[in-house]
């Protein structure tokens, strides 16, 4: 996935969707923001397994694995210096029950529905209002 959004709601889009795409995940996390991290994952995922790892083929390199509610306690803070590379075990993919059909049959305005056919389907917003209202 290369690195989260900085903040706000794409950044916790992001990493929802990192945690529940039914794949295992590899992103890459500053180390400014890596504390942060740690402790979403840890409330997230607790049993999930995790690995973090920092300066991998260097003659430094340090990684962490176990389940993510032990992450905060094995990873210091004076160790986060340094770009990390992190690995989050497939969990199971969230099921969606509303398809972009059940949207298109609700009696709403193409601006909402593109809305709500972008979070079921993670197409940008815009390209899908685009999309709709070609179509009629």
């Amino acid at each position: 996935m290369g690195f989260l959004p900085h903040k706000g709601k794409e950044r916790a889009h992001s990493l929802q969707g990192a945690l529940h795409n039914g794949f295992t995940t590899i992103l890459y996390e500053a180390p400014h923001r890596l504390d942060k991290l740690i402790k979403e994952l840890a409330s997230e995922i607790p049993e999930r397994r995790v690995f973090f790892a920092k300066e991998l083929t260097k003659k430094y390199q340090t990684f962490f694995h176990g389940l993510a509610k032990d992450m905060p306690k094995q990873i210091q803070k004076e160790l986060i210096k340094g770009e990390w590379v992190v690995v989050i075990e497939a969990g199971k993919a969230r099921e969606s029950t509303l398809s972009e059909k059940d949207v298109l049959d609700l009696d709403i305005p193409k601006k909402s529905a593109a809305k709500l056919i972008s979070k079921i389907t993670g197409e940008n917003i815009k390209l899908c209002y685009t999309r709709l209202t070609k179509d009629t």
